[in-house]
């Protein structure tokens, strides 16, 4: 498969691109500033821009970070929701309304949310909401897609890499979360969100796809 990753080189994608290419898949590594494509996700223009010179394509991640405000909710107002409305959300929305135009019959979008959108914590309101609304949004989307499109989000606990130390129960190492993106590349699913939680919540351990 052509499968482009936007967010190739952070926590997530890093390890992503490898498994990737590993499986033999041809990676178009996508980001704002460097990559075989550079693009804002911010800008609908810029994305439509993109599609039409990237040629074919079959699946397209979208793991791009820096997307959302962590704080008490007294902090909170329009400016720190706008920063995860326009990237987190409008951002992997728009890499899918408009992707869905060029992406090949039977393509696959995954998107990311997180485990915020289902555990609280006291500074959890905006990353929490807009993690909420990507999973929504997938749901609804998967019903709509032509042309055996299919569209999934993992939702990840707090990423860490082989030399990272130990962050609580939330915590998902990021080459097994790779291998999760890949095995949701690889499913007929569609409209579903991923736990890739790594934590024991109401008795359940979340870890869908992990095993």
């Amino acid at each position: 498969m052509r499968i482009i990753v936007l967010g190739y080189k952070g926590n997530i994608g890093g390890p992503l691109v490898a498994v990737l290419e590993n499986e033999g898949h041809d990676v178009v590594k996508v980001s704002r500033s460097s990559g075989d494509f550079q693009l804002d996700y911010r800008d609908e223009k810029a994305i439509d821009a993109f599609y039409k010179k990237v040629g074919s394509f079959d699946a397209v991640i979208t793991v791009a970070g820096r997307d959302g405000y962590f704080g008490p909710i007294e902090s909170i107002g329009n400016p720190e929701f706008r920063i995860g409305f326009d990237r987190k959300m409008m951002g992997q929305f728009n890499m899918v309304l408009i992707g869905q135009k060029y992406i090949n019959p039977g393509g696959v979008f995954l998107l990311t949310s997180g485990f915020l959108s289902n555990i609280p914590n006291p500074n959890s309101l905006v990353l929490g909401t807009v993690n909420a609304a990507v999973n929504a949004f997938a749901k609804h989307a998967s019903t709509m897609l032509q042309n055996n499109i299919r569209i999934n989000v993992i939702s990840p606990g707090v990423v860490v890499t082989d030399k990272d130390p130990a962050l609580g129960n939330a915590r998902v190492n990021s080459t097994e979360l790779a291998k999760v993106y890949l095995k949701a590349l690889e499913s007929e699913i569609t409209g579903q969100t991923i736990r890739a939680w790594n934590i024991n919540y109401n008795g359940k351990l979340y870890r869908d796809l992990m095993e």
